[in-house]
């Protein structure tokens, strides 16, 4: 942890550094009109299991004020599971979503700004199991709220990167079973162990 750490602060620092540079080939302004989006891929092999995950979610976002933007955005996301035990368990999770954000720039015309955003969203997750004697099928709706604090920065006049660290999370998921009970839960994550980078395309 600490050798990724260390190479992080050192560009976060080199990121700050630009923070004070204006351009006017770079930075927001009202009524902008973007596309952005994240990727992330997980691939884990431990003992007898072996775990991998992908997420995909586009966004389009408008400048609503000199400093204030509204996204809409799309997420995709799957993930298997396969634990190789006397059980020989594996599953599928398959995930779809929809949500509506509001995004803060601190510092919009310049290179380097730190942003904080919230955002609303609501997805559908499909579960399919196989335990070697038996499979299955279930189905969870999840609505969540979400806020979290990251950074924009230009690398051109339209291509800009971002990060958001961390993240406070409410969730509220309920299976489609009509014994299930809803199961609601809030997290504070505001370390770096959860930290997403995304690319945005600005149109001018």
């Amino acid at each position: 942890m600490k050798k990724l750490l260390f190479p992080f602060i050192l560009w976060f620092s080199l990121l700050s550094a630009l923070a004070q540079e204006k351009s006017k080939n770079n930075g927001f302004a009202n009524k902008d009109i973007y596309v952005s989006g994240t990727f992330s891929y997980l691939s884990k092999d431990y003992d007898d299991d072996e775990i991998s995950s992908f997420t995909f979610a586009p966004a389009i976002g408008y400048f609503v004020s000199n400093k204030t933007s509204l996204e809409l955005g799309l997420l995709f996301g799957s993930s298997e599971n396969e634990y190789f035990n006397i059980y020989n368990v594996e599953s599928k999770i398959t995930n779809f979503g929809a949500g509506l954000g509001i995004v803060h720039f601190f510092n919009p015309e310049k290179k380097f700004s730190f942003t904080f955003g919230g955002a609303i969203t609501y997805s559908s997750l499909k579960a399919e199991y196989y335990s070697g004697w038996e499979d299955g099928t279930s189905k969870t709706k999840v609505f969540g709220v979400s806020l979290s604090p990251g950074f924009n920065y230009f690398i051109s006049k339209n291509i800009s990167l971002r990060a958001s660290i961390g993240a406070i999370t409410y969730l509220h998921e309920k299976a489609d079973d009509a014994d299930a009970e809803a199961i609601q839960t809030f997290n504070i994550n505001l370390n770096l162990s959860n930290i997403n980078f995304g690319i945005l395309y600005r149109f001018q």
